[in-house]
Order: structure tokens, then C-alpha cells, then sequence
């Protein structure tokens, strides 16, 4: 083959600019200029903080709440879009609409197909926040509408008291939401107690659709699950102990916990190799 080559022209040959000329060459570099020069995003980025919730979908990377620096709480709600590259000094975040203000809770997407309980229609769907401290005072469960970009707190009645130090996964199949472990505080000795209940939450018509106790083995505090979409189960891996006498405690943990939601049993999901050190309020995601 032979290799394609752009036709010959003929030599250009050399003009003196005139003024206008010259004038309409420093206006294409300042366009061009312009145009090209990327715009600061790192007046966007989030104030540190610990304990907040997180959830990703369509390729962005969303954070609500969490206590900050100085102790106080934030409602904010940040978003990193992972379609696009960017250094870690300047990451791509996105300053969208504050929520309640509230840490230590949990927030999961919800597709578009499994909203209608949630509020007015989105084709984006939207983001799921469940629970937390201190326990919200207009609802367990809020949503926020990715298309109008606005917060609703939910009419739900709440299945605790309180709650925080939980964990929730969506199955993306039927849109159920598993909220998994976690406590309360009832403002009495010995002020904590656990949230043993393995909570199923329908958004498709915003109700609690089952309560269901915990077993031994995962009514786990600050435990980290994904939904496995290879499995199609729930697997929930360490945390601490929460006990019914006080406050949480730790556990060696040897042992990944699996939920089946077809049979609606626990079991010990098999593991190889080393098992990693206990710990709790990890983050964990399916690969």
C-alpha cells in the first residue's frame, strides 16, 4: 500500500501584513487562547470532613454531609465526574444543592425506572439518604432529584427512633433498598442501642416493605456492603459489634456476611487467602 499524501500547492508566497490584518491574528490567539485554558475548579472542592455519605452513579462520584473540621455538621452535596480526567490537585468537583445536616449516615442511587415514590418525575433518577444523627427532623429518608437538582424530605414513617453507623445497598434489578446494622441513641441509660433489623425500603412507592431481626453475625455497626451484580446477594464485610448493654464494641471479624435476597437468609460467604485486619467505617465497592 502506499501511504496517502496530501496534495501539492503550490509555495505561498510572502504578503506584508496590514494593520487589520495583524489585528484579526492577535484576536484568533486571544480566542484561541481562551478557549483552551481550562477553568479553575478547585474552588469547588469540599471542606474535609469524616463520616459522610457516598454513592456513585452514572459516572460521578457524589458526597453528602459528614462532620467537619471544627466539629460542625454540613448538609453540603458534592459531585466528581469520573468521565473526565483531572490531577488530584484540581479534581473536576461540582457544588450541587445542600441536603439536611447530618453525618454518619447512608445514601444509595436510585435508577429513574424505580423513583415514582420519590417525587416528581427524573429521567437521571436520584440519590437515596437514609437515616443519620442527629436523627432528621422532618424525615428518615430524603432524595435528591439529580434532573431538577433539588432535595425532598420523605413522608416515610421512620423505622427507628434513630439511626446511624449503617450501611444500604440498592439492588439494581428490582430498586430495593437494604439498609443493614447500625444504632440509636433513646436518651436513656445505657443511651445506645442497636438498630438489629435488616430494613427492606421500596422507592418505587416510598414504603418500608419489611423489618426483619439480624442474626449474631451481622447485626454489625459501621460495617461496609455492596451489591454483588455477579451473585446477586448483599455482602457485608466487618464493623464492630453492636450490643444491646451499651455502647458498640469491637470484633475480629474472619468472616465476609452474605444476604440473599431471594431466600431472605444470612450465610458465611467463602473467602481464600489472608483476611484482612478488623476494622470499621470502611469503604467498600463491587470491581
Amino acid at each position: 500500500m502506499v501511504p496517502c499524501q496530501a496534495p501539492s500547492s503550490p509555495p505561498l508566497q510572502r504578503r506584508t501584513p496590514t494593520s487589520s490584518t495583524s489585528f484579526i491574528a492577535i484576536l484568533l490567539t486571544l480566542l484561541i487562547f481562551t478557549a483552551t485554558t481550562p477553568t479553575p475548579t478547585n474552588a469547588q472542592i469540599p471542606a474535609s470532613r469524616r463520616r459522610p455519605a457516598f454513592a456513585q452513579y452514572n459516572n460521578q462520584l457524589y458526597v453528602h454531609g459528614g462532620i467537619l473540621a471544627n466539629g460542625g455538621g454540613t448538609g453540603d452535596l458534592s459531585a466528581l465526574n469520573l468521565n473526565s480526567s483531572w490531577s488530584t490537585t484540581n479534581p473536576a468537583w461540582t457544588t450541587l444543592a445542600s441536603g439536611s445536616w447530618v453525618w454518619h449516615h447512608a445514601m444509595v442511587p436510585i435508577k429513574p425506572e424505580h423513583s415514582a415514590g420519590l417525587g416528581s418525575a427524573s429521567t437521571k433518577g436520584f440519590l437515596l439518604s437514609v437515616g443519620g444523627h442527629p436523627p432528621p427532623l422532618n424525615a428518615f429518608f430524603s432524595a435528591y432529584n439529580i434532573q431538577t437538582g433539588s432535595w425532598a424530605n420523605l413522608t416515610t414513617p421512620s423505622p427507628y427512633t434513630g439511626l446511624e453507623g449503617h450501611t444500604a445497598v440498592a439492588d439494581p434489578a428490582t430498586g430495593l433498598v437494604y439498609v443493614m446494622g447500625g444504632f440509636y441513641n433513646n436518651n436513656s441509660p445505657p443511651n445506645t442501642k442497636v438498630g438489629n433489623l435488616l430494613t427492606v425500603f421500596d422507592p418505587k412507592t416510598a414504603t418500608v416493605v419489611s423489618t426483619t431481626p439480624a442474626t449474631d453475625a451481622n447485626n454489625m455497626t459501621g460495617g461496609s456492603a455492596v451489591w454483588s451484580t455477579r451473585r446477586k446477594t448483599v455482602l457485608l464485610f466487618e464493623g464492630s459489634r453492636a450490643v444491646n448493654t451499651g455502647d458498640v464494641v469491637g470484633i475480629v471479624q474472619t468472616a465476609v456476611q452474605e444476604y440473599d435476597t431471594t431466600t431472605g437468609q444470612w450465610k458465611t460467604f467463602e473467602t481464600k487467602g489472608t483476611f484482612p485486619p478488623p476494622r470499621l467505617d470502611a469503604c467498600a465497592v463491587e470491581c
